[in-house]
């Protein structure tokens, strides 16, 4: 009798088997959703640092001095208003 009741009390304070694997579905989902979204953001990231050393270079290539060692960078907004609207636009 008294194993009986000790029985019933620790199964009263365990979750049943169901319960435990919902939640463990649930904890894969959601794990693999926020996988799913780090690797779209690292993407924009690589992305928008592409798309930054593109409009670097092309800045340096079109806007250098031909005859001086060093290279000038001079970007000016209208450089990367068209760079963008070019490259932005489908």
């Amino acid at each position: 009798m008294e194993g009986e009741r000790v029985r019933r009390a620790e199964q009263g304070r365990r979750l049943p088997e169901d319960v435990m694997a919902g939640l463990f579905l649930v904890v894969v989902v959601v794990m693999v959703v926020i996988g799913v979204l780090m690797v779209y953001i690292l993407y924009a990231l690589l992305s928008l640092i592409v798309l930054a050393f593109c409009v670097w270079y092309s800045c340096v290539i079109w806007r250098s001095p031909r005859n001086d060692q060093q290279l000038i960078v001079e970007c000016d907004s209208e450089i990367l208003r068209q760079h963008l609207e070019r490259w932005w636009t489908f």
